[in-house]
């Protein structure tokens, strides 16, 4: 059977990828002319499967259509069914903000990471499973040990929405953690765009300053890594990552900022926060428990 995946950015078919194959399917996914069509599409050459140009796209016969649905691309839906309209469409949710941009009523299928978008929408087909972020080959099978001096990392983008909220609490908790540095990466950022695998390695924890986040890739990957995550409890109500950020066992959840600078200053007090945050990744983001979830929602969609 063939699949075709598009995302707005190539990182996410790399997670799905392995997925995807374990379930039977062959993988396509858009090259540089669907651009204009996704908007802020990056193709990557790198990625599993086969790169597809519109043309192929509207002349293969796929079985079943994948999008990672995030606002930049919700509008692109409605154009994929009438080119294939036997293929099922399935709608990966990882963003809750596409539930209330695009008339989910039109949407068959519903694979979900985030679960306000799983509960929220009328989708009669639903699944939610966890990204199987350990297959990505950029982790290490081991989290590299912390650096010898305490320090948080950000990654934040000045394209966000919650851009303004995010930025002023990374900024606020640098001054009132000082000396401890807290680096910002990420577009408009003062150290400009790091990946997770480039950042998270060198610094202690993760500060999540994302309040719309329902899964987050950055903070599974911390997890992978063996950092903890630092942010707001209130960011983690009714999310998936609730399942997974555990305060005081993989995540420092404050209610306010002083209680948040106290708790990392004696971040290093506690040895055990790599053990337990990778043991908890291992939990969670794994390929046999992602391909598990997905293996009967696939078989049912015909």
């Amino acid at each position: 059977m063939r699949l075709f995946a598009a995302s707005h950015h190539g990182a996410a078919v790399h997670r799905q990828a392995a997925v995807f194959e374990a379930l039977g399917f062959e993988l396509d996914h858009p090259d540089a002319s669907f651009k204009p069509r996704l908007k802020g599409y990056q193709p990557d050459p790198g990625l599993p499967g086969r790169l597809v140009s519109w043309d192929t796209f509207c002349a293969t016969r796929y079985d079943v259509l994948v999008i990672e649905c995030f606002e930049q691309i919700a509008t692109y839906l409605a154009n994929l069914r009438p080119q294939h309209p036997g293929a099922a469409l399935v709608w990966y949710a990882g963003n809750n903000n596409v539930v209330r941009a695009y008339p989910t009523d039109r949407v068959k299928n519903l694979i979900a990471a985030d679960v306000q978008s799983y509960y929220s929408t009328r989708a009669p087909n639903k699944v939610r499973f966890y990204p199987p972020v350990l297959t990505d080959p950029r982790i290490p099978a081991a989290p590299p040990p912390a650096p010898p001096q305490l320090s948080l990392c950000s990654l934040v983008n000045h394209h966000e929405r919650f851009w303004p909220q995010a930025w002023a609490l990374a900024l606020r908790l640098r001054e009132q953690l000082n000396p401890i540095p807290v680096n910002l990466y990420g577009e408009g950022a003062p150290l400009g765009p790091r990946s997770p695998h480039e950042a998270l390695p060198a610094h202690s924890a993760l500060l999540h300053a994302k309040p719309k986040d329902g899964f987050g890739f950055a903070v599974a990957e911390a997890l992978c890594y063996g950092r903890p995550v630092v942010m707001p409890y209130a960011w983690t109500r009714n999310k998936t990552m609730a399942d997974y950020l555990i305060d005081g066992k993989t995540a420092i959840l404050f209610f306010h900022e002083d209680e948040a600078v106290q708790r990392v200053r004696a971040l290093y007090d506690d040895p055990g926060w790599g053990t337990r945050c990778r043991a908890k990744a291992q939990e969670f983001f794994n390929l046999e428990r992602a391909v598990g979830a997905l293996r009967p929602f696939f078989e049912n969609l015909h």
